[in-house]
């Protein structure tokens, strides 16, 4: 850590065989060469957080078949590849925040059967998810992203069934889904507050003019939630 390094070449460790944990942060970092931690095949641990980090090959992280944590946070990254974490097959956490990421291919997460914590928030990804991007996400238990992002309810209805969870809102660890756990639950659910309501009917409008498919309870809903005082009576 604060070594001022600025890059990391291909020939760096290739004398660290049993290297367990690296702390990179607070350097300046703007380039990794490929294949620069192929021999660390027993690192747990990688800290590339507080750097300048623009772009990363999709051959970055080849050999690190064993990290279970890599720390990305707090750097310039822009878009992330579909193969970038393609070989960090026992990763657990995955570390993305303060970023500058707009877009990520699909399939960039599918090979992450084992992750648990995907973190992703204050990035610039306003719009998410199409189901691709989940995919491989077995074991996840929480993804936070940012406040501003939208995910289309059918997909949200999407993952909800594949990844077999009780409720969006446990998934993503933000009260921005309080409401659209709502929506998919509309069956069991038969009171809602004055601003839950604005919440989902808002959202619904927003579905609507992008001319994405809604279900059929959210159009329901829609019909339920449009006059507020009909509302307020019938709760």
């Amino acid at each position: 850590n604060n070594n001022r390094l600025k890059e990391i070449l291909d020939s760096d460790f290739t004398k660290t065989y049993k290297l367990s944990y690296l702390y990179l942060r607070n350097n300046l970092i703007s380039k990794i060469e490929k294949n620069s931690f192929n021999q660390l095949g027993t690192l747990l641990n990688l800290d590339l957080s507080q750097n300048n980090l623009v772009f990363l090959e999709n051959s970055t992280f080849n050999g690190l078949i064993k990290l279970f944590r890599l720390n990305l946070s707090h750097n310039y990254l822009e878009y992330i590849q579909s193969k970038l974490f393609y070989n960090l097959i026992n990763l657990q956490e995955l570390i993305l925040n303060d970023n500058l990421i707009k877009n990520i291919e699909d399939y960039s997460f599918i090979n992450l059967n084992y992750l648990k914590v995907l973190r992703l928030e204050a990035n610039f990804l306003n719009f998410l998810f199409n189901s691709k991007i989940l995919d491989g996400l077995d074991s996840i238990k929480h993804i936070y992203i940012p406040d501003t992002t939208i995910i289309p309810i059918d997909n949200l209805i999407y993952i909800k069934n594949t990844l077999k969870i009780r409720k969006i809102k446990e998934l993503f660890n933000t009260n921005y889904f309080e409401s659209i756990n709502i929506i998919i639950e509309s069956k069991k659910s038969k009171t809602y507050s004055i601003h839950e309501c604005t919440n989902i009917y808002n959202m619904i409008i927003y579905n609507i003019q992008m001319n994405l498919n809604s279900d059929l309870n959210v159009l329901k809903f829609l019909s339920y939630c449009r006059d507020f005082n009909d509302f307020r009576q019938k709760k």
